[in-house]
């Protein structure tokens, strides 16, 4: 599991309220590139995280920087919100949306 296949994921469910989990798309606060993305997902348990896909730059110069994915983006998983269950890993994060997502997710 990654950060960017959890950003995947997420992406592709898109902004939901279904019984335990609510996802909200916040890309429109911050981003300075069109393709930029960033999710806040609350699920009932307690917990919160974000997970983010930032511009680096582009795929033919991906050897340029350090931890860019090829496609030439970074992909983060944030989870230390205040008042909430920090303790949530990227794999418990995974399984929580799979299995409240409406979508048929591969691991």
């Amino acid at each position: 599991m990654t950060d960017k296949r959890l950003y995947e994921v997420v992406e592709a469910t898109g902004e939901t309220l279904t019984g335990s989990l609510h996802i909200i798309d916040t890309s429109e606060q911050y981003k300075s590139d069109e393709r930029e993305g960033k999710f806040r997902v609350y699920h009932s348990k307690g917990f919160c995280f974000d997970v983010k896909k930032e511009y680096v730059c582009e795929p033919d110069e991906v050897g340029s920087y350090d931890g860019v994915e090829s496609d030439g983006f970074t992909y983060s998983y944030y989870t230390e919100w205040e008042g909430f269950d920090n303790t949530l890993t990227l794999k418990e994060a995974f399984k929580l949306i799979k299995s409240n997502s409406h979508l048929p997710i591969q691991d």
